[in-house]
């Protein structure tokens, strides 16, 4: 958890471009996900579905983000 929480920081500090930003952070909560199903680390399931749904949505908000970022007229690098 600490891993995709300091990924999740790198990207927003590394890259400046936001399309790049919302396009990582959409691979990197894919990956989160895939291996969050993978291995479910928690012993109690109720714990393992709660974090899936959580990065279910994580990664569904930055899908949304990307595809909304278009429209989004202040950022010129978009």
């Amino acid at each position: 958890m600490l891993a995709r929480k300091a990924g999740v920081v790198l990207l927003a500090v590394t890259l400046t471009n936001p399309y790049l930003q919302c396009v990582g952070a959409s691979l990197w909560f894919l990956a989160a996900t895939a291996l969050q199903v993978r291995f479910t680390p928690y012993t109690k399931p109720l714990f393992n579905r709660l974090e899936t749904a959580s990065l279910v949505t994580t990664l569904l908000t930055a899908v949304v983000s990307t595809a909304l970022l278009q429209y989004n007229v202040g950022v010129t690098s978009a």
